[in-house]
C-alpha cells in the first residue's frame, strides 16, 4: 500500500496511455529515449517529410500542368476552356430561343454566329466609343430640331438626310474630343 506510482500527467493524460472507451484493451505507455525531446522530430524525420514534400510538389507540378497545357505566361491554369465555354453558350442560348417568337429565334440565330458576334466585339471596342455616340446624337437632335424649324418657318422641305450627317459630325468631333482630352489630362506613370 505505501507503493508509489511514478505517472505524470502528460502520460496519463496522452492519447497512447488512456484506455479505450468499451474497456476492451488498454494502450501499453511508450518510453522515450532520453536523447528525444518529446514532441520534436529528429532530424531523420525532418529529412524523411521534406523528401516527401518535395516529392509531392512535383507531382503537383505535372498534374497542373496536364490539366491544361494552354497556359500563359503567368503561369496561372485555366480550368476552364473554350470547348466548354461555348458549349455553355450554346445550351443557354438554346434555351433562350425556345422562350422568343419566332421572328426573335431569328434574329437571335443571324446576330450569334461566331463572324457577326467577332464583328460586333470588335467594333464595340474600337469604332462604337461611347463619347462619338453621344457627341453624335445629341448633335443629330439639334441640327433636325433647328432643320425642322427652320423648313417650317421658312416653307422650305424637310431633308432627312440632315440628321444622318450631324450624326456622324458629331460622331467625329466627340471622338476628336476625347483623343485631344487623353493627350491633354494623360497622367504620367512611374515606375
Amino acid at each position: 500500500m505505501s507503493e508509489r506510482l511514478n505517472i505524470s500527467y502528460e502520460d496519463e493524460n496522452s492519447p497512447e496511455n488512456r484506455p479505450e472507451r468499451d474497456g476492451s484493451k488498454v494502450h501499453e505507455t511508450k518510453t522515450k529515449t532520453p536523447e528525444q525531446k518529446p514532441g520534436k522530430p529528429t532530424k531523420e524525420e525532418l529529412n524523411e517529410l521534406l523528401r516527401a514534400a518535395q516529392e509531392k510538389a512535383r507531382s503537383g507540378e505535372t498534374t497542373s500542368k496536364a490539366l491544361d497545357g494552354s497556359q500563359n505566361t503567368k503561369g496561372t491554369v485555366h480550368l476552364i476552356s473554350k470547348d466548354v465555354r461555348n458549349n455553355s453558350l450554346k445550351q443557354v442560348l438554346n434555351l433562350t430561343r425556345k422562350r422568343l417568337p419566332f421572328d426573335q429565334k431569328i434574329l437571335s440565330k443571324f446576330v450569334h454566329k461566331p463572324i457577326i458576334d467577332n464583328v460586333s466585339e470588335f467594333s464595340a471596342k474600337t469604332i462604337a466609343r461611347p463619347s462619338g455616340l453621344a457627341m453624335g446624337g445629341a448633335f443629330s437632335l439639334l441640327a433636325s430640331l433647328f432643320v425642322l424649324w427652320a423648313s417650317y418657318f421658312f416653307g422650305y422641305t424637310y431633308n432627312f438626310l440632315i440628321g444622318i450627317m450631324a450624326f456622324v459630325g458629331g460622331f467625329i468631333i466627340g471622338v476628336l474630343l476625347e483623343i485631344i482630352l487623353k493627350v491633354i489630362f494623360r497622367r504620367k506613370t512611374t515606375y
